[in-house]
């Protein structure tokens, strides 16, 4: 299996995972029932911690080193890392969508 595959594999299993803990976590939580603002907040946030990892990952490789990419962020007021936290859901989508068009040209 090439490497780039795999990489997509793990990052796309680990989302999974940790979108399951979420879910796990909302029905755990007995402070609120389950009306329509508790759906809304665990649909988003699932969507949100499912494009956390692969919208980090994606920002990592477009700088390619770890510690410059700290230290490009720590630059800009830690933009280089908020940037992707905040806009995961749109990171993680080009992830996927731009690495598998990628990945078909190979």
């Amino acid at each position: 299996m090439n490497d780039n595959v795999r990489t997509k594999f793990l990052v796309f299993l680990a989302s999974v995972v940790f979108v399951g803990i979420v879910v796990l976590l909302y029905f755990i939580d007995q402070s609120r029932e389950w009306d329509a603002y508790k759906t809304i907040s665990c649909v988003v946030i699932n969507l949100w911690i499912f494009f956390l990892l692969p919208s980090l990952r994606s920002a990592y490789l477009q700088c390619g080193d770890l510690a410059e990419w700290f230290k490009k962020g720590m630059d800009f007021g830690a933009g280089g890392i908020v940037v992707p936290v905040l806009l995961a859901p749109y990171y993680g989508f080009k992830y996927y969508i731009c690495s598998i068009k990628s990945d078909l040209n190979e």
